[in-house]
C-alpha cells in the first residue's frame, strides 16, 4: 500500500512540478560558488566554503551538513562586524511572489556585553543601503529559514546578502547551505516534522506534527494520514484553520494510535487534499518518526549541574536558585561543578567548556531543549526546564550499591541499569562523587558576593568575598570521565535485562565522607555530537559511613567547627550513630553563659547545625555541645 501510495506522489509531481520556477539554487557542494561576492573586515577571508571539519573551530563545532558556506569568529576572534555574503544580482521585473529558503546554524551568542547578529538583507541601489528583512533567530542545530521577498517583485537588480556581525565581541559565527530562490506554488503545503515523544508508555497516543505553508494561498483545511510500520494510512482532514504564506501549524491527529504492544515503531505521515484540491507539491508532504513503546514508565530523576566558581561574583545567586529547586523537587540531584579556583577537577571542567557560555549557567539533564539556543541554559530557566524533563518519559533506570572501608577509604560501587525497552543506540553511564558543604581557605574557596550590598538577597551582608563560604555539592570525581563508560551497554537494549558495572574509588584523605554523595547517571553517547549525550536517568545515595560516637573524647573529635573565626554564624557538624537530643550552649572566657540553642532531637548521620555570633562582641567563646549524655567543649574565636 505505501508502495502504491508512494509511486501516485511520483506521478502527481511529475504533472505539477513544472508550475514551480526556481531562479537560484546553490549547496556549495562545489566550492565558492560562481557569482557570489563578499564584504568583510575580516582577516581570514571572511565567508569560506567546506565541511564541519575544516570550517569548525574549538569553541564554535558546527554539526555536519555536508559542504556549506560559513563565516567563523571563534576561529579568527576578528573584525566580523560586517560580514557580506552576496547572492548573484537578481532580476525580479515578471515576478510577484518570490521566496528566498535556506538552511542556517547561528547560535545568538552573547560574551562580554556583546550579542552576535545574523540576517537576510536586500539592497536595490548596488549595495550602497541594504534593509533587513529577516533577523536570524538563535538555534541549536541547523534551521530552515524563509523569506517572502515579493515587496521586489518589478525590481530589475535585487542584491541579497546574508549578513554576520560579531558585535565587537570573540564570538562563534553563522553558517548557510542549501540556498533557494524561487516563485512559490499557487498551493504548496510541506510537513516540517512528526512530534512525538521518543520514549511512549502503553496505552493511546496523539499523532501531532507540524505543517508549514510554502505556498501563495492561505491554507484553510488539509488531510492528513498516518500509517505505523507502513500499515494501512488513517485518514481526517483538519479544517476552520487559516495558516498564512510562510506560517505554520502544529496540529494533533483527530483519530489517536493506539500501540500494540512494546517495541519500536515508525510512524509515516502524509499530507492530502489542501483546500480541499491537490497540493501542487506532493515531494514535501511525507515525514516520519521513530517511537519506542516501553513495558513500563521507570521514576523520572533530574541533574541540575551548576557551573560555578569562588571567584564569579554572581554564583552566590546560582546556589541560591539550585536550592530552592532541590527544596521543592525530591526528585532533582544537584552538582556543582567548579571552574578556575581550589575545587576544580578537569573532568568536569570539559563538561562546563563544551556547554557553558558564561558563569552560573548550568545543564539540565545536558539535555538540548527546544526553546534553547545551547544545552547550557541561565539560571532563570533552571526552573521551568526542570519542570519540563521531569514530566518527560525515559527508557530506563539506575540504581546503585556500595560499600565503604573506612580504614583503607576505599568506595566500591556497582551500578545496575534496566531498561523497559528494546532500544537502539549508543548509551553510556556515570557515577559521581559529590561532597557537600565544602570550606577553606584564601581565594580558591573565599566566594566573591556581588550580593553582599543586594537588599533581600539571602547573601547580603554576608561580605565581598564570603570568608569560609559553605561550597555545595561540589563535584569531586566522575569515575567514568566526563561522558561516561561507554561500550558495556548492549546496542539494541533488551527490554527487562538488567546491566551492571563496577566502580571503584579511594576516597581523598582531605575529603570528609560523612559529606559524600554518590550520584550515578545513564546517558545517550554520541561521540560525534555533544549536543546528543543527554542524561536519561539518575540516582543518588549518601556514602554508607557512620562513626560511632561512645565517649564526650570521641563526642570531642568528631565535631567540626567552621569558619573559625566566625563573624555572624558558623557551623557545627557532626555525625550520630543513634538519634539523640542535641544543644549548644556558648560562654565567654568568664565562664558567663551568653546563648543556648536545643536542637531537638537529630536523626541518625551526618548533621549540620548554625550557631548564631551575631550578637557577640569580638573575642574567644567556648561551644558547649550537649550530644544525649555526653558533652564536649570546641573554642570559636568572634572576630568582627
Amino acid at each position: 500500500m505505501k508502495k502504491i501510495l508512494l509511486a501516485s506522489i511520483c506521478c502527481v509531481f511529475a504533472i505539477y512540478s513544472s508550475n514551480a520556477q526556481t531562479l537560484l539554487t546553490e549547496d556549495f557542494e562545489s566550492g565558492a560558488p560562481s557569482g557570489w561576492t563578499q564584504v568583510t573586515m575580516s582577516t581570514d577571508g571572511g565567508w569560506l566554503t567546506g565541511d564541519a571539519n575544516a570550517l569548525s573551530s574549538a569553541y564554535w563545532p558546527i554539526p555536519t551538513h555536508t559542504n556549506f558556506a560559513a563565516t567563523n569568529d571563534d576561529d579568527c576572534n576578528c573584525d566580523k562586524s560586517a560580514d557580506y555574503y552576496i547572492m548573484p544580482t537578481q532580476d525580479l521585473t515578471t515576478y510577484t511572489s518570490v521566496i528566498l529558503n535556506a538552511e542556517v546554524y547561528f547560535l545568538q551568542n552573547t560574551y562580554s556585553g556583546g550579542t552576535e547578529d545574523a540576517s537576510v538583507v536586500v539592497s536595490t541601489d548596488g549595495g550602497t543601503t541594504w534593509t533587513t528583512e529577516l533577523t536570524i533567530p538563535g538555534d541549536p542545530g541547523w534551521q530552515s529559514i524563509s523569506v517572502d521577498l515579493s515587496s521586489y517583485g518589478g525590481d530589475s537588480a535585487v542584491q541579497i546578502a546574508f549578513l554576520y556581525n560579531d558585535a565587537g565581541v570573540w564570538s562563534y559565527g553563522c553558517a548557510i547551505d542549501d540556498v533557494s530562490l524561487y516563485v512559490p506554488l499557487q498551493l504548496d503545503a510541506s510537513l516540517v516534522s512528526v512530534d512525538m515523544d521518543e520514549y511512549i508508555g502503553s496505552g493511546a497516543q496523539n499523532v501531532t506534527g507540524t505543517i508549514k505553508n510554502e505556498g501563495i494561498d492561505p491554507i484553510t483545511s488539509f488531510d492528513i494520514s498516518y500509517s505505523i510500520n507502513g500499515g494501512m494510512p488513517v485518514t481526517q482532514t483538519i479544517s476552520g484553520i487559516n495558516i498564512a504564506p510562510l506560517g505554520t501549524y502544529s496540529f494533533s491527529h483527530p483519530t489517536p494510535w493506539t500501540p500494540a504492544g512494546v517495541g519500536a515503531y515508525t510512524v509515516d505521515a502524509i499530507i492530502g487534499d489542501v483546500n480541499m484540491a491537490t497540493d501542487l507539491n506532493p515531494s514535501n508532504n511525507l515525514g516520519n518518526t521513530n517511537v519506542y513503546v516501553l513495558t513500563q514508565v521507570p521514576t523520572k530523576h533530574v541533574i541540575v549541574e551548576e557551573g560555578t566558581g569562588s571567584w564569579c561574583q554572581f554564583c552566590p545567586d546560582g546556589e541560591v536558585v539550585l536550592d530552592a529547586i532541590l527544596t521543592a523537587n525530591p526528585d532533582v540531584i544537584g552538582v556543582s561543578i567548579h571552574n578556575g579556583d581550589a575545587m576544580t577537577i578537569s573532568e568536569g571542567d570539559a563538561v562546563n567548556q563544551q556547554y557553558l557560555a558564561g558563569y552560573p549557567q548550568g545543564t539540565i539533564d545536558r539535555k538540548l531543549f527546544s526553546s534553547q539556543t545551547s544545552v547550557g541554559v541561565s539560571r532563570g530557566d533552571w526552573a521551568s526546564l526542570v519542570a519540563e524533563r521531569l514530566a518527560s518519559t525515559v527508557p530506563c533506570d539506575i540504581s546503585t550499591t556500595h560499600t565503604y572501608d573506612p580504614n583503607t577509604r576505599v568506595i566500591d560501587i556497582t551500578a545496575t541499569i534496566t531498561f523497559y525497552g528494546d532500544i537502539a543506540g549508543d548509551f553510556s553511564f556515570n557515577t559521581y562523587i559529590v561532597e557537600d558543604s565544602v570550606t577553606g581557605t584564601g581565594s580558591g574557596y573565599n566566594q566573591v558576593n556581588a550580593y553582599n550590598t543586594v537588599a533581600g538577597h539571602p547573601y547580603q551582608g554576608a561580605g565581598n568575598p564570603i570568608i569560609g563560604y559553605n561550597h555545595k555539592h561540589v563535584l569531586r570525581a566522575m569515575l567514568g570521565s566526563s561522558w561516561g563508560t561507554s561500550g558495556v551497554i548492549p546496542n539494541p537494549t533488551v527490554a527487562g535485562n538488567a546491566i551492571t558495572h563496577n566502580y571503584t574509588y579511594t576516597l581523598p584523605a582531605n575529603y570528609n565522607g560523612n559529606r559524600i554523595e554518590l550520584i550515578s547517571t545513564v546517558n545517550k553517547f554520541n561521540p560525534g555530537d555533544p549536543n546528543d549525550r543527554e542524561i536519561l536517568n539518575s540516582f543518588e545515595e549518601k556514602l554508607a559511613f557512620v562513626v560511632g560516637i561512645e565517649t564526650s573524647e570521641a563526642l570531642q573529635n568528631n565535631i567540626k567547627l567552621y569558619p573559625n573565626p566566625a563573624v555572624d554564624f558558623a557551623f557545627a557538624e557532626f555525625t550520630l550513630k543513634d538519634a539523640e537530643n542535641v544543644s549548644v550552649e556558648i560562654y565567654d572566657v568568664l565562664g558567663k553563659m551568653t546563648s543556648q540553642v536545643d536542637y531537638g532531637t537529630l536523626p541518625t548521620g551526618y548533621q549540620q547545625v548554625m550557631i548564631n555570633t551575631e550578637n557577640l562582641n569580638s573575642g574567644i567563646y567556648f561551644a558547649k555541645f550537649i550530644v544525649g549524655d555526653l558533652t564536649a567543649t570546641k573554642r570559636i574565636n568572634v572576630s568582627k
